[in-house]
């Protein structure tokens, strides 16, 4: 994979629900690119007044002939340079976008497939979906800010993938009975996931392989790092 820093542009602004912008960036330096798995990121730079201060998003989806690249931003009124950056995006801006670099991919034996996601999550559970040998396996499990962006996932073709918009994380994964034998992925606001993880694996027992939680972003700091242990105090 070629995980090399591009200069790109902004070729098209499109507002996809409420709170979801798409941003398709373009130019020559994409020759090359590729994403294999729906969790890779790219590290994307922000011009700043104070340096580049920078964030990971996932490759929603890239067209090589053209030489475009779609990352999905979640809005919610000006919160940082990232969501700052989204809501005044145009044409012709200039964008610096490293990697892609991946974090998972759905074991080759996996049988049913369990997302979990918050709204800066749905970018990378729409590309499970999409990519999913067999879609029928996976059920969604999401919860939003903003029901008004349930709208964002119309543009999946997810008629045979269970969805469920849920507010208790924990308690819809026991609605869901057995899980012994599935692939748990979560992704969102690190500390609304340490029960999540504790559950899986110790209520449950879920080996590592099978259960990955890492938190997107967390509440009050500026640049999450998902290689930072989720639960300080279980590895």
């Amino acid at each position: 994979m070629d995980a090399r820093g591009r200069d790109l542009t902004v070729s098209r602004v499109h507002q996809l629900s409420r709170s979801f912008v798409r941003v398709t960036l373009t130019g020559e330096e994409l020759d090359g690119f590729s994403s294999p798995s729906p969790d890779d990121h790219v590290k994307v730079f922000f011009p700043d007044t104070e340096g580049r201060p920078s964030r990971d998003y996932t490759p929603r989806a890239w067209r090589p002939d053209a030489r475009e690249l779609d990352l999905d931003f979640v809005v919610h009124g000006d919160q940082g340079p990232a969501t700052a950056w989204a809501a005044r995006a145009r044409p012709g801006d200039r964008l610096y976008v490293g990697g892609p670099r991946g974090t998972a991919a759905l074991p080759a034996d996996a049988g049913r497939v369990l997302l979990l996601a918050d709204e800066t999550a749905l970018p990378a559970a729409c590309r499970w979906i999409e990519e999913a040998p067999d879609p029928a396996r996976i059920t969604l499990l999401a919860w939003l800010a903003d029901e008004e962006d349930r709208a964002y996932l119309d543009q999946v073709g997810a008629a045979h993938v269970t969805i469920r918009w849920i507010s208790d994380p924990v308690a819809a994964m026991r609605d869901e009975g057995d899980l012994t034998a599935s692939y748990v992925w979560a992704r969102g606001e690190a500390t609304e996931l340490v029960p999540v993880r504790r559950y899986l694996r110790r209520e449950l027992g879920l080996a590592p392989e099978q259960a990955d939680v890492r938190g997107y972003w967390r509440r009050g700091t500026a640049d999450a790092d998902q290689r930072t242990a989720l639960d300080p105090g279980e590895e």
